[in-house]
């Protein structure tokens, strides 16, 4: 039983140990990687390091102190301007030392990655020597003594043109073997963001070109709301007239049937009776003089959106229909 137990344990021992050390040497990896990064970026040709003697007396003005001073400027002697990707390919390499075993989905063995990370400064310093050339400030030029090696072979061998091309695809293929970054991929989706950002861009010139306008509108609602509210102040109010009610003269019969009879009978003919055709019940007013002096109001904005300025003179309301009189405004 406790054999079993212990033939239990141990597998599950293993995954939690070999964590634990990927952890501690990250630890002990990153504060190297942060030390070479903030050296490079604090030298200066005055310190004292590997090619310089520099300034013996002065105050050393590297973050790293005489360590870091010694050690950017051997890495800049080797590497030239492409020392400042160091520390990343250092921390690239101990990630794949660490990791890529368990990173099945990249398609990528570690040997790979590994000879990626060494490709990438090998032709990024032979390149970076062809373009730039000298740099007064680095110990060895902008490639360093790696750059010069690589660059003046590939200019010999292939002439400067020959030399560009080849480094450059040599750089592109080290990135994807190190990193696994597809570059058609890359094109793909920056194209994707362009045509996103252009699309972005011409909707906002329109809201833009939207809001302009509306705010002209306004504008010009504002002033002739203003115009018309003092042509309101002194214009004589509109004329209501309510529809004039019929006259009709009563017949004979009318007369006659206006008293009411004791008992119902059938009128003489089968005619019936005249009271049919009695004045309907007064019906209440529909619109108020405040409402129809709105509408009239109403009525004219409407008009003025189809640049028809006309003036409300007169309003005739009806049982069933409102009528408005108006007059075309002069200029």
């Amino acid at each position: 039983m406790g054999r079993a137990r212990t033939a239990r344990t141990k597998p599950d021992a293993q995954p939690a140990n070999r964590k634990l050390w990927r952890e501690l040497i990250l630890v002990a990896v990153a504060p190297v990687v942060l030390f070479l990064l903030a050296s490079l970026l604090s030298y200066t040709p005055d310190d004292p390091g590997w090619s310089r003697s520099g300034s013996v007396t002065g105050q050393i003005s590297n973050f790293g102190g005489t360590v870091g001073a010694w050690l950017s400027d051997l890495v800049f002697y080797f590497f030239g301007y492409v020392a400042y990707t160091l520390p990343f390919v250092l921390a690239g390499i101990v990630w794949v030392a660490l990791f890529a075993a368990d990173d099945r989905g990249a398609g990528f063995t570690p040997a790979l990655r590994l000879v990626g990370l060494v490709g990438f400064l090998v032709c990024a310093s032979g390149l970076v020597h062809i373009q730039m050339g000298a740099a007064p400030a680095l110990p060895a030029d902008s490639g360093g003594i790696l750059g010069q090696l690589v660059g003046r072979s590939f200019s010999n061998l292939l002439g400067p043109f020959g030399a560009n091309l080849f480094l450059l695809a040599a750089v592109l293929a080290a990135i994807t073997l190190a990193t696994g970054l597809s570059w058609l991929g890359l094109m793909d989706r920056l194209g994707q963001w362009a045509i996103a950002v252009w699309i972005w861009a011409g909707a906002s010139v329109v809201r833009l070109r939207e809001w302009r306008q509306a705010r002209a509108a306004r504008e010009v609602r504002g002033e002739t709301r203003k115009v018309e509210t003092a042509r309101r102040a002194r214009r004589e109010p509109i004329r209501i007239e309510p529809p004039p009610a019929p006259v009709i003269e009563k017949s004979e019969r009318a007369k006659r049937e206006q008293q009411i009879p004791l008992f119902h009978t059938d009128p003489a003919g089968g005619l019936p009776p005249l009271s049919l055709l009695d004045d309907p019940k007064p019906q209440p007013k529909g619109y108020s003089e405040e409402t129809l002096e709105a509408l009239s109001r109403q009525i004219e904005f409407k008009l003025k959106d189809f640049r028809i300025d006309v003036e409300v003179v007169g309003a005739f309301p009806g049982p069933v229909i409102t009528r408005f009189e108006m007059e075309r405004r002069r200029a």
